[in-house]
């Protein structure tokens, strides 16, 4: 199982999604958590394993990411002030989790699609 988590403060609202790959008939789903008119909302739907993927190698492969500190949890983390993105991979009873805060200034035009890509409820 893979899983990429992203957190991120728009317009005063706090914004949680959750992407995962399992290797269950559940196939690639993210799902949104978020708050709108005082009510939690959580929205869940399934992605293609194409979008999937390109998601998770964008975090794991591009050089934007690469050069972002990584950190080993959300301790001190900003989400009005960064975009919180980490990543989980379980293989073969190994886990591995890393987590990226990327500056709400970051240009990189990768980035910038990847974010697109996400395709959150702010959109």
């Amino acid at each position: 199982m893979r899983q990429i988590d992203y957190i991120h403060e728009y317009d005063g609202t706090l914004y949680q999604g959750t992407f995962s790959n399992s290797t269950s008939d559940r196939g690639s789903v993210v799902t949104w958590v978020y708050s709108q008119d005082g009510r939690e909302i959580s929205r869940k739907e399934p992605i293609d394993p194409e979008r999937f993927e390109y998601l998770w190698g964008v975090v794991t492969e591009h050089e934007v990411f690469r050069q972002c500190p990584v950190r080993r949890d959300f301790h001190g983390a900003d989400p009005l002030r960064c975009h919180i993105v980490s990543t989980y991979a379980q293989r073969g009873g190994q886990e591995d989790q890393y987590v990226y805060w990327m500056s709400i200034e970051e240009s990189d035009p990768e980035f910038r699609l990847w974010l697109l890509e996400l395709n959150g409820p702010w959109t």
